[in-house]
């Protein structure tokens, strides 16, 4: 129900479908057009094809400034690494803002 055109930074993230973002993330993005923004996106995979669906979520939200990202590759099973790569992800952000 919120609008993010009321929002200067937005985190976007999904699980990888066949290469791509989820058709719910896919269709939020583009019903709910916003531009100019500060961007942080993530994925989360069991197979490791996370950059394909990056790149994908790159490209829908065109307009808009992706100032850090992060592929969590099975997160629950390497939450020591997940851990890490969510505060990397975190101070990317942070020092982006």
């Amino acid at each position: 129900s919120e609008d993010p055109a009321a929002y200067d930074a937005i985190v976007i993230g999904s699980p990888v479908w066949a290469g791509k973002v989820t058709p719910a993330i896919r269709e939020f993005v583009l019903t709910h057009p916003f531009e100019g923004k500060k961007v942080g996106i993530f994925a989360s995979s069991a197979s490791g094809e996370a950059e394909s669906m990056l790149s994908h979520l790159r490209t829908l939200l065109g307009g808009n400034e992706v100032v850090a990202s992060v592929s969590l590759r099975n997160p629950l099973k390497n939450s020591e690494q997940t851990d890490a790569q969510i505060d990397g992800f975190c101070k990317e952000l942070q020092s982006a803002l």
